[in-house]
């Protein structure tokens, strides 16, 4: 079945609505009203679509998360077990985040930092980062309390990293922030 472009080019122009608007203030603070507004449509075309701007919002979040995953699927081919696989496989991560910036600096504002970072150690806890980056441990011998804790310090450190690179104007090549990141995590800082 052919996908309507009329409705793809109506959720496209609310979502690009709702990130301008994410970047002068709050969510709660954002109507549907200003919404329509920025992306001329009538309030009734909006309510086909979405209950309301956090549906909206949620929705934009969650489309975001399954274009990253479905993304990241494609990458498990790369050998993260080695210094040169996890670099391709972060440096690649890094390529998205740039590709979709706007989308991913609206979600990385402090109040809504920790929804990402949890979504994120979820993800990495899904696929078993933990267990592929040491692979010489037994899956059985780390208490499940530790690799939770692993995931949550993973996910925002990580997260804080991407957040800095993107406020700085992502000046840094996708292979240094890469670098970078493998650096923290195996806590092999030259110096």
């Amino acid at each position: 079945m052919a996908i309507d472009r009329r409705i793809t080019k109506t959720k496209e122009a609310l979502k690009m609505a709702l990130v301008s608007l994410l970047k002068e203030k709050d969510l709660n603070k954002i109507t549907v009203k200003e919404l329509c507004e920025r992306a001329d449509i009538n309030r009734g075309t909006f309510y086909t679509h979405y209950k309301d701007q956090v549906d909206l919002y949620n929705s934009v979040l969650n489309e975001l998360f399954a274009s990253l995953e479905a993304y990241i699927r494609t990458l498990f081919t790369v050998d993260i077990t080695s210094h040169e696989g996890t670099v391709a496989f972060v440096s690649r991560v890094f390529k998205f985040c740039r590709a979709n910036s706007e989308y991913v600096s609206i979600y990385l504002v402090p109040h809504r930092k920790a929804l990402i970072c949890r979504k994120i150690a979820n993800y990495a806890k899904k696929y078993n980062v933990y267990g592929i980056t040491k692979k010489d441990c037994p899956p059985d011998s780390i208490p499940p309390f530790l690799e939770d804790y692993f995931y949550e310090y993973l996910s925002f450190g990580v997260i804080g990293v991407i957040q800095r690179w993107l406020e700085t104007g992502m000046k840094e090549s996708n292979e240094d922030m890469a670098e970078v990141i493998y650096m923290l995590v195996s806590n092999t800082i030259p110096g």
